[in-house]
Parts: structure tokens; sequence; C-alpha cells
């Protein structure tokens, strides 16, 4: 066998090393041609690839006939026939040595020209959409008003407009959500068309005073940056509504939509429900307040939708818009008990249904109640319900796939929850569930970039789902930092202390670990809940954590024991305490009729899960 240290010197006294460094920047060089040259000549994206397989096939010839052959003043002999006294490769060498530097500027010249001096501006990036859907985004109406306040109204104004192209069928419309997420962005109308994935904009402003009210509204096409209409509308206060049908129709004649004026006009009466101006401002502020989701918001958004339906009885979204708030206010309000705001939320929607039978969103309340109930089919169709009556509408398809994921109907929930995101992708909770479900089905890099982006989007329960995925992956600290951040947002000093130690308790598997909270779970913040079972469950205390899911009700507090489903929570479906949770829940009567999730099978009178 040749001795390594002898195959070095040959290859290098026969100036293959040389030949190689040189092959190299040449072959740079040329692809650099080629990358202008090809196009220029209208020639296939192909010829670029055949111009890098032909270097590639001719390196190994050019390191062969370097090793095999010398260059001789006589012509190219073959190196075995020289006479080593008479070899020309040191002379050879020296040459190459300068052919290499030659080379070797150019290339650099090459680069400083290609990165510096030749750079073309960027041209925007296209914006390519589906053209065989007319689809549309109404941005948030700028507030050009002296008064801040008014800000609910330029919302509102540009919210009304969007509910009225939703009932345009020829019409896809992005969702309030994903449309206001750029509020106060300098984000350019072409990425935000890319973003929602929408070929049409509507954006304007809204300057009120006093009794008057100045409409500024513009319709674009993005695809070719066309302003297909524009206009201004000067009035008073109580016109408001007939500007907000006007812009409607013809944002709808712009769009060639084969709908006549009357019908539009039919369309946005409909669609608003109300004439009373005051009625319309408090539904509004009210809507304006629920969406902030806190206790102060939350109460006072209640007090302006009561006087809502006061003024006008048959405002149906008035009623729709009250059983939205208190089916989340015991959420946040240790005030109100559970079977109050479920009773006010369920009266709410059953008045919202008998004025106007075609709104989703009191079948989603009701769906959710019966869920908060055990009442597992008649959720189910609930959530259906409503979906079959605004398919474009994304909070059914969002409330029915957290129903189904806490079923374990893992797979069903990934359909429902990505039907959801499609439509509203710039809404955080909507983005984090979408990344628990990846959780759950073991896609653990689809999961984290999910939650960043809910995280980002501002959805602050994203950093239980941070900490989950970073425990996954084996990275402690980051997982402690986003437990971390989600015990400081509940604001107290004894919760971030308790996240630093569980979290050491979990890296250590510390099986005896114990902590105060879980003594009294009744005086505890019911945020803080959602986070306390999975603890038990990841520290292995499963006994522990049926009896807290069962004594607690845990399922009508929010997000909670998610982890339940994901290969984390595996020994805890499989302990035997597993059952009664189940029962408890009515999880094995919806199983034994609509079917049992991959996690479990039937056994006899009983089951099994794994």
């Amino acid at each position: 066998m040749p001795d390594l240290g002898d195959v070095l010197f040959e290859l290098k006294r026969r100036n293959v090393f040389r030949v190689t460094v040189l092959y190299v920047i040449i072959a740079w060089l040329l692809l650099q041609v080629a990358d202008i040259v090809i196009p220029a000549l209208s020639i296939p994206d192909w010829g670029i690839r055949f111009v890098l397989v032909i270097l590639a096939l001719g390196f190994p010839l050019a390191v062969f006939f370097a090793w095999a052959f010398e260059l001789t003043p006589e012509g190219l002999k073959r190196e075995k026939e020289v006479d080593r006294t008479q070899s020309m490769t040191p002379r050879t060498g020296r040459k190459l040595d300068v052919i290499i530097i030659c080379f070797l500027l150019v290339a650099v010249a090459v680069l400083v020209l290609d990165n510096y001096v030749f750079v073309k501006p960027e041209e925007p990036t296209p914006v390519v959409i589906d053209d065989s859907v007319k689809s549309i985004a109404v941005l948030p109406f700028v507030n050009l008003s002296d008064d801040p306040a008014n800000e609910y109204f330029s919302d509102g104004l540009a919210e009304e407009l969007l509910n009225v192209l939703v009932r345009v069928d020829e019409i896809r419309v992005a969702s309030r959500t994903s449309s206001f997420q750029f509020k106060g962005q300098e984000i350019g109308i072409p990425e935000i068309a890319r973003e929602l994935k929408v070929n049409h904009i509507v954006e304007g402003s809204v300057r009120k005073a006093g009794n008057r009210v100045r409409v500024t509204a513009q319709l674009i096409d993005v695809t070719d940056d066309r302003h297909l209409w524009s206009n201004t509308y000067e009035r008073e206060l109580e016109d408001i509504f007939a500007i907000q049908d006007e812009i409607a129709e013809k944002i709808v004649e712009a769009l060639k939509i084969a709908l006549g004026g009357d019908e539009a006009r039919a369309l946005a009466q409909s669609s608003r429900q109300t004439e009373d101006l005051e009625a319309f401002e408090l539904y509004l502020q009210g809507k304006h307040l629920w969406r902030q989701r806190n206790v102060r918001a939350l109460k006072e958004s209640i007090d302006k939708l009561e006087q809502v339906i006061a003024i006008d009885p048959g405002f149906a979204r008035g009623y729709s818009a009250l059983a939205l708030v208190w089916t989340v206010y015991p959420s946040y309000s240790d005030e109100t008990d559970w079977a109050f705001g479920e009773a006010r939320a369920s009266d709410y929607a059953r008045r919202a249904i008998e004025l106007d039978d075609s709104l989703a969103n009191p079948y989603a309340v009701l769906g959710t109640i019966a869920d908060f109930s055990s009442r597992r089919m008649d959720a189910e169709d609930k959530y259906k319900k409503a979906i079959s009556l605004q398919p474009e509408e994304a909070t059914p398809y969002h409330w029915y796939a957290i129903s189904l994921y806490r079923l374990g109907m893992v797979e069903a929930a990934l359909e429902q929850i990505l039907k959801a995101y499609d439509l509203d992708p710039g809404n955080g909770s909507i983005t984090g569930w979408v990344g628990q479900i990846y959780l759950a089905l073991d896609q653990t890099e689809r999961a984290l970039e999910y939650f960043n982006r809910a995280h980002e989007i501002g959805w602050q329960v994203a950093t239980l789902g941070l900490r989950m995925t970073y425990l996954r992956s084996g990275d402690f600290d980051k997982a402690t930092d986003n437990y971390r951040a989600y015990m400081t947002m509940l604001g107290s000093e004894r919760e971030i202390a308790y996240a630093d130690e569980v979290m050491r308790a979990v890296e250590s598997k510390r099986s005896d670990f114990s902590s105060d909270l879980y003594e009294n779970p009744a005086t505890l913040e019911r945020n803080l809940l959602i986070t306390l079972v999975d603890d038990l469950i990841l520290l292995g205390k499963h006994e522990q954590a049926c009896e807290f899911v069962v004594a607690n009700d845990i399922y009508r507090v929010g997000p909670v024991a998610d982890i339940m489903w994901t290969r984390e929570g595996s020994k805890f479906r499989q302990a035997e305490c597993f059952k009664d949770v189940a029962e408890h829940y009515k999880f094995v009567d919806y199983w034994r009729e609509r079917g049992w999730p991959k996690f479990c099978r039937p056994d006899g009178d009983s089951f099994t899960c794994q």
C-alpha cells in the first residue's frame, strides 16, 4: 500500500492541487457568465443546470490529466515517459500560480461589481393570486378625527363594510382578524395582499367631527396596482348607513359581480339589521371592547351591548355579540360563575337565532356551551350547523377543531383547524392551535413554526406551546424562558418562582416534586389552572392529575391538558385513572357513537389507550 506522504508529495509535484484550484475558479466564472447569457437567450432554466453538469463531469477529467500527463516543450506526454531530471513541472507550477492569481482577481472583481456596483434596484415581487375567484380584504380605515376615542368608529365602519361584502357569494372576503392585523404598520399593499391571498384591497379613512363625517374609500386591484374606484363622502352622521350602502354597491359594481343596485342595497340592509344610529355606535363600541379580552373591557362591553338591545330589541347581531361576550367572560373574571355566564350566553344566542337564523356565531356559542356541559354529540351538531350557515366564517371551524382535539380526534381536528387558518391566518389563537395539533401528530418542526407565528401575532398562550416544543427537543433553557413568560403574564412572583422550580424538576425527572399550588386550586387564578395539569402529567403524577382534572371541572377553563394527546401524555392515557376522566367528560359516549381516536380502542365494556 503506497505511503500517504508519498502520494501527497506526488500530487503536489505533478501540480494536481494547482489544477484543482484553477478548475474550480474557472468553473465558477463560467457559471456567472451562464447565469447572465442563458436567460438573455431565452433558454429555459435547464440550461444552467446543463452547464453545471458538464463542469462537474469535467472536474475528474482535469484531475486525471494533471496526474497522468505533463506538458513538455515537445507537447503533452504521459508522466511516466518523462525523465524526472528533465521534468518541466516546477516551471509549469509557477506558471499555474500566476494564472490562478489572475483568475482569482477576475473572480473578486466580478463579486464586487455584482454586489456593489451593478446592483439593480429591488423590484417588488409580483402579486400572484388565483384570479378565478374574486377575493378582497377590507383594511381598517384610518381614524383622522381629532379624538382618538373615535377609533372604534373608523374600525367599525370598515368591519361593517366587510360584513356586507361577506354576503356576496361571488366574493371571497378575508376575515376581520386577518385584515386588521396590519393596522398601524408600514406595510405595502402588495405585501398585505400576498399575506391575505386576495387580489383586491379596500382602504380608506374616516374623519368624524360633531355630527359630520367624512369618509374616503378606494378599491385597488393589486394584481396590476390599479385603482378601480375611489370616492369621498361628506355627510351628516345620520347618513352613515347610506354611505356604507353606497360604498358596498360601488365595490360590487367595480368587481363586475352580477348583482343589480337594488340587490346590493338589500344585502347591506340585511347585514346591518338596525337603522338606529345610537344603537349602531354602541354596538361598534361593544365589539371593540370585547376584542380587548380583559375584565374591565368585557364588563364595559356587556354594558354597551345591553344598551344596544334596549334601544333596538330587533337587532340580532347585538344579541349575538352579547352571547360571545358572556361565553368568554367567566374565563376572565372570578366575579361570575360558569352557570350564570352560560345561561346568559345561551339566552342571548337563542334570541339572536329567533331574529336571524342565518347567523353562525350564535350556533357556535351554543356548541361551546354544550361542550362545557359534556354534551359532545350536541356540540358537534351545533358546530356543523354554524359552518353550514357561514362557511366563510373561521370561528366555527376553530372551536370545532378544539372540541375534536380534546376528544383525541387529532386528524379530524387538523382538517378543521387548517380550514380556519386558511380563512383567518392572522388570528393568534387559530395559529397556535395549528401548532398544538401538529405537536400531537409528532410534526415538531411545524409545531414550532406555528407557535412562533402565533407568538409574533400576540397570542400570549403561545408561550405554553413553545415550552412543550422546546422540552421535546431537549432545550430546557428556552422551555423555562417561555414558561416564565407565561407566568409573568399572570403577574405573581409566586407563579414565576414555581415555573423555575417545576422546570428544574421536569429536567431532573423528579417525581417527588410538590408545590403548595397543588394543595388549594380553588384559590388560584383560572388561567393558572391551564398549566398545572400539564405539569402533573410531565412529572408522572398521573393519579393527582386525574383528580385535579375531575375535581376542578377543568375543561371549562380554557386550553388545558393539551399534552394529553401528545407523546408526552401517553403514560397518562395508559393510567387506570384516565378512564375516570374519559367517563366523567363523556369522551367514551362520543367515541362509541361517532368513532374512536387512533390512541384508544374498545375493550369489552371498557377501553384501553396507548
